[in-house]
């Protein structure tokens, strides 16, 4: 059975680990889907420092452990982290259809564009302009009953 494949943004990450966010329980029943499945959840790296600064930003850091727990959470064997070197830019490059998203976002539908994966974010414009890009929701919506 072929390992599935979820490049993940930042918006998921973040409405995961703060549980006053709207969408806290929705993000965190897709990550524990792709537990339970043995998915991959591709990382690129603009994504973790956007998760880094938004929650420092929003003071997630100012509660005890919570540094401890975001470098668990990143230290996931489920995480692969993709990093923006020259390779990936030769292809980002030659994507030409990603016109309409601000730079971080063509990064990101390029990169689940260039792994073959799912694109997940809680961001309406990436997931309207990226092929095969859904909300948390929308995925686990999407499954056969079980």
């Amino acid at each position: 059975m072929k390992t599935e494949l979820f490049t993940i943004d930042s918006s998921v990450i973040i409405s995961m680990l703060i549980e006053l966010q709207a969408n806290h329980s929705d993000s965190k029943n897709f990550i524990e889907y792709v537990m339970k499945i043995k998915g991959v959840l591709i990382v690129p790296m603009i994504i973790f420092f956007e998760t880094f600064h938004t929650l420092k930003r929003l003071g997630f850091f100012d509660v005890k452990n919570a540094h401890e727990t975001f470098i668990q959470f990143c230290n996931y064997s489920n995480f692969k982290f993709l990093d923006l070197n020259m390779k990936f830019f030769n292809h980002f490059k030659q994507a030409d259809c990603f016109s309409n998203l601000k730079t971080s976002d063509a990064i990101i539908a390029s990169a689940a564009f260039l792994t073959e994966s799912t694109l997940i974010s809680w961001d309406r414009q990436l997931i309207k302009n990226t092929i095969n890009a859904y909300t948390p929701t929308g995925f686990l919506n999407k499954l056969p009953e079980q």
